[in-house]
C-alpha cells in the first residue's frame, strides 16, 4: 500500500504500487456498526511489468493484467444469524412452556 485508506461508503479503496509481477495477497479487517469484528483476504496475480520499456510503434502500451480469487466464499460472519435463530427458538420454547404452566 503506498497511502492512506480512502473510505467512501461502504467501498473502501487504497493506492497499491506494484514493484513487480506477481501473487499479491490483501487482508483486511472491519469492525461492523454493532461492534463485531471480521477479517479477510483475497489474492491476486499480477502479470506483465511495471515498468514497460518504450514502444517505438503507435500502439498504446499494455496494462498489467490482475486476477483476484477470494480465499473464502464470504466475508459475512454467520455467527449473527446463529445467535439469532437460537434467539427465536429459546423465546418460542419460554412462550410455549409459559403458556401450558398457565393452562393447568
Amino acid at each position: 500500500m503506498s497511502g492512506n485508506p480512502v473510505i467512501n461508503g461502504p467501498p473502501v479503496s487504497a493506492p497499491f504500487t506494484a514493484t513487480a509481477p506477481g501473487l499479491y495477497t490483501v487482508s483486511f479487517k472491519t469492525v461492523s456498526h454493532d461492534g463485531v469484528p471480521s477479517s479477510d483476504a483475497f489474492t491476486f496475480t499480477l502479470t506483465g511489468g511495471t515498468n514497460p520499456s518504450p514502444q517505438k510503434s503507435g500502439s498504446p502500451p499494455v496494462a498489467a493484467q490482475a486476477t483476484a480469487s477470494s480465499d473464502s466464499s464470504s466475508s459475512v460472519s454467520v455467527w449473527p444469524w446463529l445467535i439469532a435463530i437460537a434467539a427465536v427458538i429459546a423465546s418460542g420454547l419460554l412462550g410455549f412452556l409459559l403458556g401450558r404452566r398457565r393452562s393447568v
